[in-house]
């Protein structure tokens, strides 16, 4: 059932998302840290199939409690953030349910302050699990393949390298020497792209 507090009209809001993919919610936060839910969608019960909406409405923390410890400092943090600069409230969560089986979720909203202190939080959670697990094979097999390719890669340029010292390139153009040295050169290059890459996602997974 739909909360029945009186601030938006909540059986129409209730009827127009209950079919919405994710959770959507109203969540009110206090000076002194309390928290309410005036609104959260059927949504949520299917990414929070333990948790009774009666009792995340008498207890909002319980929407909280099973984020693990460090993504949810995170998430406080990046609250805090959309605080101060006036902007989304965005961030990426591991979440253990009660069957042992993790999952990433991401919460998006937006606030509004009000006179007394409270901010008013209006936003949406979303399962994003089978996008991270996509993104960690992607990273996988990027890591892999650059790898592979940085074994090889350095023989040649250590090739390259000792010929130059011996005067191997006796009777090779230095066309063809210039062109074979910016390849090399573009090769390396690629690769540590690809690995800045790779740390790069990696460190977006906790923000």
């Amino acid at each position: 059932m739909p909360f029945s507090e009186a601030f938006y009209d909540y059986e129409l809001l209730y009827r127009l998302t209950e079919l919405s993919p994710g959770a959507i919610f109203h969540l009110e936060t206090f000076p002194d840290g309390a928290m309410k839910f005036h609104f959260m969608s059927e949504g949520f019960k299917e990414i929070h199939p333990e948790l009774d909406l009666n009792e995340l409405k008498e207890n909002p923390r319980l929407g909280f409690s099973n984020i693990l410890e460090d993504d949810l400092e995170n998430t406080r943090m990046a609250m805090r953030s959309a605080l101060e600069n006036n902007g989304l409230w965005e961030s990426d969560f591991r979440v253990l349910h009660q069957d042992g089986k993790m999952a990433w979720h991401r919460v998006r909203a937006r606030f509004n302050k009000k006179s007394d202190g409270s901010v008013h939080w209006f936003g949406t959670f979303h399962d994003i699990s089978d996008s991270k697990n996509y993104i960690e094979v992607l990273e996988t097999i990027l890591h892999d393949l650059s790898h592979e390719i940085r074994q090889p890669a350095a023989s040649i340029q250590g090739l390259f390298e000792l010929l130059e010292q011996e005067n191997g390139w006796l009777g090779v153009s230095s066309d063809l020497r210039n062109s074979l040295k910016s390849s090399i050169q573009k090769l390396d290059e690629k690769i540590q792209e690809s690995n800045a890459r790779i740390v790069t996602a990696q460190k977006e997974k906790g923000r």
